[in-house]
């Protein structure tokens, strides 16, 4: 296994405290759910700002943009008890499972300097404008950013809607100078 170099460990730190954040301020935090917030953020913070908040690296999916190793980060945030696993169950009856922000971590992000202002700004913009929103509205409003709608248009020479598992490069979507 390579040792990390201090710009990985910066980005995933950086990482981490996305998740956190995010864990910490929406209302139902699925990894899928917590996935397409993170793309937004990164998304975002691309277009707005010429680099992402975090080191995820997305995937076109048919559940959206799937940070690749999210469920990684999410174990290792629970492992080191900084998140608490539940069971939940749907409307419909379909069982998920949700993490929350542990007591001992709340102050970890309340306190956290691990943002510039602006990073700042786009998470809470994303979380007050999409944070409360149920997984189909969520989907619809990922769906209609510009570099799904790239990707699936790839696609899209069959009549059927397919999703193939397509890397999807935010930095094509940086402010050229």
């Amino acid at each position: 296994m390579e040792p990390k170099n201090d710009q990985t460990i910066e980005n995933s730190n950086r990482t981490k405290f996305l998740i956190l954040y995010v864990v910490k301020n929406m209302s139902i935090p699925t990894e899928t759910m917590i996935s397409k917030i993170c793309y937004l953020c990164d998304y975002l913070s691309v277009k707005n700002l010429g680099s992402p908040i975090s080191n995820l690296e997305y995937e076109n999916s048919v559940f959206g943009p799937q940070g690749k190793n999210i469920a990684e980060c999410l174990f290792e945030l629970a492992r080191d008890g900084e998140v608490n696993q539940s069971i939940e169950y749907g409307v419909d009856g379909t069982e998920h499972v949700e993490y929350h922000i542990a007591t001992n971590a709340q102050k970890l992000v309340e306190d956290s300097e691990e943002f510039s202002v602006g990073e700042k700004q786009i998470i809470d913009e994303v979380l007050r404008s999409v944070g409360s929103l149920n997984a189909r509205l969520l989907t619809e409003v990922v769906d209609n950013t510009k570099p799904i709608k790239d990707v699936n248009s790839t696609n899209s020479s069959q009549k059927e809607k397919t999703y193939t598992k397509n890397e999807i490069n935010l930095q094509a979507y940086a402010p050229r100078n």
